[in-house]
């Protein structure tokens, strides 16, 4: 972690949620379960490990989808998938993630976008890096505090959606898609993962 004010002024890979309490996230491919719940101690952030779970898209050897618990399951046609989101009648709060697949040039399938249904929001993540909220092309970084949700480049290769929820979606502009939610979601989820 950093100082506490470098992650304020920065944002990239941090999302302050309130004047005490700072997210500064490692959500690298292969550092699979862990994220850094920072808290400040005087003006540094001092890290703790927290489980999640991860979800995701991958293309190699053939797209398919691996679900929190490692399973893999084959992807099978054109049409919009729910990956994971909050149970009806569950006490998680509310949240869905999408992805909508549709045909790839040359034969199969790719991701066309990712959708992610945050409060009274609806956050795409298009193929080539277009981000669009409520239906609206933005320019990245968002911060939406009262919704509780930042749209950002995560790094070179990835955008990610952090939101307050702790739910944090990656997408790579092609085919993979990460999805990682806190531990306490367990058996509260619904969707392909």
């Amino acid at each position: 972690c950093r100082a506490l004010g470098e992650c304020r002024a920065e944002g990239l890979g941090c999302t302050t949620y309130d004047v005490d309490l700072t997210y500064c996230r490692d959500c690298t491919p292969g550092k699979r379960g862990l994220e850094h719940k920072c808290v400040s101690t005087g003006d540094v952030c001092t890290p703790a490990e927290v489980g999640h779970g991860l979800c995701q898209t991958s293309a190699s050897p053939s797209l398919h989808y691996v679900t929190y618990d490692s399973e893999r399951i084959p992807h099978v046609g054109s049409c919009k998938y729910q990956l994971t989101g909050a149970c009806g009648g569950s006490t998680v709060p509310y949240f869905m993630v999408y992805v909508q697949m549709g045909a790839a040039p040359g034969g199969g399938y790719r991701v066309e976008y990712v959708e992610q249904e945050v409060d009274v929001n609806t956050i795409r993540l298009y193929r080539g890096g277009i981000v669009s909220v409520n239906g609206a092309n933005v320019t990245i970084p968002v911060t939406n505090r009262p919704e509780g949700y930042r749209v950002q480049r995560h790094t070179a290769t990835y955008l990610s959606v952090l939101t307050d929820l702790g739910v944090t979606l990656l997408y790579d502009g092609k085919d993979k898609v990460m999805v990682m939610v806190p531990e306490t979601f367990r058996s509260s989820l619904c969707g392909v993962c």
